[in-house]
């Protein structure tokens, strides 16, 4: 039997968003060789504020899918004494192939010169527009994703973006997210969710998703005020299933539109699938 090649993947995540459910997801299918493919080993690295604080919840949710992880402990976010302990962490595990999935990770990925001696696939899953500060942090990509052998990123339209950006557009593969099908869902799941509604509607949206600026969720609200006040008899009600820095926007204008009956803020929420189950429209 082949060796499994092992992969080490820099992941900066603090609870399991998308990008980092499809990386468990996918370090736990390929442990096991399929036919025609080797058998991948996985190492998570993840960063962390503060030695004496609680792992997050992705590094919990990796640990419980026994995968290995090694953190990396910061004072901020552009603390370049990790680079040390990056270094360390590659010297001990030996990866053969070295994936990194966010801003900091590749710019970190580019400095300490790694990329010299390792193979790295870069993954781009998209930018985050919270503030100006953002904006200009997500710049940094200009430079850092020059040198991967190779970028996947999530569609067509961020893949020429990078190349818009300087990255060779031959070294760019779009591969969109997986979707994993829903289980069948268990006789009166969806109707304990209708209940915790404040008046049963006819119709349902659901948006799921981080709350931030890019996913344009004021614009969704704004809309719905509008509809309101255009059609005042249509019954519907908006679901925001996630958790994000614009939660505080959002109410604010949900307050505004005076929605506070017909828009409900769930929180993040480990199973989406009754929420899907319930929708009749997702935005």
């Amino acid at each position: 039997m082949a060796r499994a090649i092992r992969v080490l993947a820099i992941m900066e995540a603090a609870f399991v968003s998308g990008p980092a459910k499809n990386l468990i997801e996918f370090a736990q299918c390929a442990r096991a060789a399929e036919e025609g493919l080797p058998a991948l080993e996985f190492t998570v690295v993840s960063y962390q504020r503060g030695a004496e604080d609680s792992p997050n919840p992705f590094v919990v949710a990796a640990r419980s899918a026994s995968i290995a992880v090694d953190i990396v402990y910061e004072r901020a976010r552009f603390d370049l004494s990790v680079l040390a302990q990056l270094k360390a962490i590659v010297a001990a595990r030996n990866p053969e192939i070295i994936q990194t999935h966010n801003v900091k990770s590749h710019f970190l990925m580019r400095v300490s010169g790694l990329w010299r001696t390792h193979c790295w696939i870069a993954f781009q899953h998209g930018y985050t527009a919270t503030d100006f500060k953002m904006r200009c942090y997500n710049q940094l990509d200009r430079w850092s994703l020059r040198v991967p052998r190779h970028v996947v990123a999530v569609c067509e339209s961020f893949a020429a973006e990078l190349a818009g950006r300087g990255v060779n557009r031959r070294r760019i593969t779009v591969r969109h997210n997986s979707i994993k099908p829903f289980p069948r869902l268990a006789p009166g799941v969806t109707e304990g969710i209708r209940k915790t509604l404040p008046s049963p509607p006819t119709g349902i949206l659901l948006s799921v998703g981080r709350l931030s600026g890019e996913k344009g969720h004021i614009d969704l609200i704004r809309a719905l005020g509008l509809l309101r006040r255009e059609w005042p008899e249509d019954e519907f009600h908006l679901l925001l299933v996630g958790e994000g820095p614009e939660r505080s926007r959002i109410e604010a204008a949900r307050a505004e539109e005076g929605l506070e009956d017909r828009v409900t803020l769930t929180g993040l929420q480990r199973d989406v699938g009754p929420y899907y189950g319930i929708a009749d429209v997702v935005v």
